[in-house]
């Protein structure tokens, strides 16, 4: 859950409202749209499964999916404190990041960003889709999830048994989203 209070001047500003909406929520009402056309294009982006406003206080609410493992600052402070030591003897060398799972992190955050962008991972933007742009795009602004098989072990991509812990990034959400007023023309 995410709660944000306004100040009265944020709050009466037309642009910070979209569809008689705080536009946040709005943003995060048009990515479920794309979400139930393409579950799978929009796993990196965190679920919103609902919100609440409260007119009288300047806030809103929002119920978002819970992520278990952090953020990826966290993960990268532990993997950089290990490396970053000066003494060679001090270094941990079976403590490292798989290629892999930087790669699939990767992966990951443009597919988020080009979702969030066009609407979709096609090469064509979804039909009337206005741009979001994220803005606030860091290494503890993306959230770890590890995923669990039915028996509470770690599975996720990238896992090379059943105890593998594999955490997937997510995109969270982020009152920095930003949604174009009109579609630019891109060049081809």
């Amino acid at each position: 859950m995410k709660e944000t209070e306004s100040s009265a001047q944020r709050w009466r500003d037309p642009s910070n409202w979209r569809d008689r909406l705080p536009k946040e929520i709005r943003i995060h009402q048009l990515i479920e749209e794309r979400r139930a056309a393409d579950a799978d294009m929009c796993r990196h982006i965190i679920r919103c499964r609902g919100h609440r406003l409260f007119m009288a206080q300047r806030r809103h609410r929002l119920y978002l999916d819970f992520s278990n493992a952090d953020t990826l600052w966290r993960a990268m402070e532990d993997h950089a404190t290990n490396w970053g030591r000066g003494n060679i003897d001090d270094i941990n060398e079976d403590a490292f990041l798989p290629e892999t799972y930087i790669w699939y992190v990767l992966k990951a955050l443009a597919t988020s960003c080009l979702v969030l962008q066009k609407g979709t991972t096609d090469s064509e933007a979804v039909e009337n889709w206005k741009p979001i742009t994220h803005l606030d795009l860091h290494l503890s602004n993306v959230l770890l999830h590890v995923r669990e098989d039915g028996n509470g072990n770690g599975a996720g991509p990238g896992a090379q048994d059943a105890n593998s812990m594999v955490s997937t990034p997510t995109l969270p959400d982020n009152d920095t989203l930003t949604q174009a007023r009109s579609q630019p023309s891109y060049p081809s």
